[in-house]
């Protein structure tokens, strides 16, 4: 027998792997439908993504990738860093934030063609711009900070 807390942990999960956040807010009685009619708003539209088009293409590359990734051992990936923040200049960098199963992952040579392959399909869609990749488990705690803080995923 499950717990109502079990459950709601693997709903949150099962809304995450769909790309949905669950938030729970406390209004007044009156103003729920007002918050309900928003938040189905927001479910029609496509959300709007802070900087340029690098940053537009190269979610879009990570997402086009996901059953690709998830099947080398990629459990989340996303953009961080100037891109991400969207302050990066003409000569930014398009930095690539890695969680991996490194049971899937196995050894150095199949994460450095994961990566590689990462770089093929971001410079590809955003030519002319060099491309990073970091696995966030390697990364120093401060800079490990800086990534989670500036992070947008695309699953």
């Amino acid at each position: 027998m499950t717990t109502s807390t079990e459950r709601q942990r693997r709903r949150r999960q099962r809304l995450r792997e769909q790309g949905f956040v669950d938030v729970t807010v406390s209004v007044p009685r009156q103003r729920r439908h007002a918050v309900r009619k928003f938040a189905r708003s927001l479910q029609d539209e496509a959300p709007p993504i802070a900087g340029g088009d690098h940053l537009r293409n190269a979610i879009r590359a990570l997402k086009s990738m996901r059953p690709r990734l998830r099947a080398a051992g990629v459990t989340r990936a996303g953009v961080f860093g100037s891109t991400a923040r969207g302050d990066g200049g003409p000569d930014s960098d398009i930095d690539i934030v890695l969680e991996l199963d490194v049971n899937k992952v196995g050894g150095i040579l199949k994460y450095i063609k994961i990566c590689e392959s990462i770089k093929a399909e971001v410079m590809a869609v955003c030519p002319g711009v060099s491309v990073d990749v970091a696995d966030h488990g390697a990364m120093k705690p401060r800079v490990r900070a800086a990534a989670e803080r500036d992070a947008i995923y695309a699953f």
